[in-house]
Parts: structure tokens; sequence; C-alpha cells
């Protein structure tokens, strides 16, 4: 099941930047901002990114940085000019480890939190209970971050989930000039709501939009918002409709009802790793090395 969050942090009018900066010295050195927010919350849950271990990548970086000095050496037998050959060995740089901002949540009930944006999450668990329980943990511990922040003047300004979120990403589009309800189309339209509403909760059916500048009018079956950039239509066809289609996938329709539901949540899964976000969140070398010294980074 996929839940999607977006929250954002709002910075008082009575406190400059100058002298949030100052304040911000006092949280290792930033603002607490949304990424702030989202690393202390990875702190209070527990939980664990999904990253190359520690040793691995020591290992990794240590064979490139040899390779360097076997390259260096060996050039150095040819060329004799020692700048031409550093600059060409600094070309090899220890390999880039850093992988998606995605986390994992150990205990009774499992799940997968992957951040896609600034205040954006998406959470992914077996079950809509777990999923729903997590998204309300979520809000808590923001708020409790928020009330911790609040000297800095930063504080948690909106919480969004559910239908919402489509609400808030169609506000947020310049290109849409009116948003309206529609009818549904087919009765098939039920069994494809069940599947959509059993996946994911931030979804609208039968959204009609007016465009602006060219004023056409697009009605979509089920708009699905994970995020800014994860939004999809999915379109109900009822093939039952068309004789020759009928025939043509006649093996496969017993299985139709069965499949559709996974295939939806394939597809959102997909699109929410390949827009979760790469970033090292911790916010100091020094909570870095406590970090790899308490073993927190490997899997």
């Amino acid at each position: 099941m996929l839940r999607a969050a977006d929250f954002h942090i709002k910075r008082s009018r009575s406190v400059t930047r100058k002298v949030a900066l100052r304040i911000g010295s006092t949280l290792g050195g930033r603002l607490p901002d949304e990424q702030y927010y989202f690393d202390e919350l990875v702190r209070a849950l527990n939980l664990d990114r999904i990253s190359v271990g520690v040793k691995a990548m020591e290992s990794i970086n240590a064979a490139v940085f040899a390779e360097r000095v076997r390259i260096e050496s060996r050039l150095l037998e040819l060329v004799r000019d020692e700048k031409l050959v550093g600059e060409l060995v600094s070309k090899i740089d220890a390999i880039d480890t850093s992988s998606l901002n995605a986390y994992v949540l150990f205990g009774r009930d499992k799940a997968l939190v992957c951040e896609i944006g600034d205040g954006r999450l998406v959470i992914i668990t077996k079950e809509a209970k777990s999923a729903e329980q997590l998204v309300s943990l979520v809000r808590k511990e923001l708020a409790r971050i928020s009330k911790r922040s609040a000297f800095s003047g930063y504080v948690l300004d909106r919480f969004v989930s559910g239908t919402g979120l489509v609400e808030s990403y169609l506000a947020s589009r310049s290109d849409i000039l009116a948003v309206s309800k529609g009818k549904r189309k087919s009765p098939f339209e039920k069994i494809v709501h069940a599947e959509v509403e059993r996946i994911v909760d931030s979804y609208m059916q039968n959204v009609v939009i007016k465009f602006r500048g060219s004023g056409e009018t697009e009605e979509y079956d089920f708009l699905v918002v994970l995020g800014p950039d994860v939004a999809f239509d999915v379109e109900v066809t009822d093939y039952s409709l068309v004789s020759a289609e009928i025939d043509r996938i006649k093996k496969n329709t017993p299985f139709l009802k069965h499949d559709i539901g996974s295939r939806i949540e394939d597809i959102l899964i997909q699109a929410t790793i390949a827009a979760t976000t790469s970033r090292t969140p911790l916010r100091s070398p020094r909570e870095f090395s406590e970090a790899i010294r308490h073993g927190k980074f490997e899997l």
C-alpha cells in the first residue's frame, strides 16, 4: 500500500534570515528547513537508510586510490610533466556511492519510507492500516520537532495527505483554469475504483480539468498523486464492450480483475523509487563519524 504526505516549514516574519542562520549554528550549522525536519524524523523513528555499507565504501575507495597511485607512477615514467600527470590522474576520483534517499522501518509492521523531494514522503507497506498508522505517527513526530525548533522561527506550517495532496497538486499548477467533478461512465469503473482505493488514498475520481490558454477540457478517471513529479491518470477501458478485443484477449479476461491492482501498484512503486532524491541526510562530519562508529549505515 502507498501513502503520500507533503509537509511545509514556514519561517516567521519576525525572524530574519541572518538571525535564523545564527540560530541554525546551534542545530549543526543548518537552518531547520524541510531537510532538517526529515533528518530529525529519521532519528525519531529509527529508520535505516538503504545504502552501501561503510566497510564496502572504504574498500571501494581504497582500491580506487591504489589505482590512482599505480597509474600516476606509470605515467611519470613516460611523461615528465608532473602537473600534467596530476591533472590526468585527478579525474579518477572516489566512486560516488550515494544511494536513493529511501529508508526501512523495522518492527512488527515493516515499511519503506521514501523522500521524493523536500518535505515530500511516500510510505510503502503491505497493509493499508500499517500505512495509515505510520502517516499518523509521522504527523505527530513532525509536530514534536516543530515544537522543539520553534525558538528558531521555523515551524511546521502544513501537513497534507490523502485527497488533500491531489487538491494541493492541482492548486499548484499554473496551467489549470478550473477543476470540476464528472460522472462515472461505466460500471467497470467500480471495479477499478476498488483496486485504486485498496492501493493508494491520494487520488480523485472523474476529475474534469479546464486548461488555461488553450481552453481545452480533459477528464481523468482516476488522478493519482504521490508528489509534484509523480502523478498518474488511471484510465478505465472495459474491453468486454468491444467484441473484437474480447476475442483477442479471451484467455486473459478471467485474470483482469486480479491483475489490474498489481499493475497499478507496481507502476506507482517504480515511479516512487525513480523519484527518490539522493543526498546525505547527516548534518555534520562529527555526526557522520558517530553514525559510522555505531554501525548505523551497515545493511
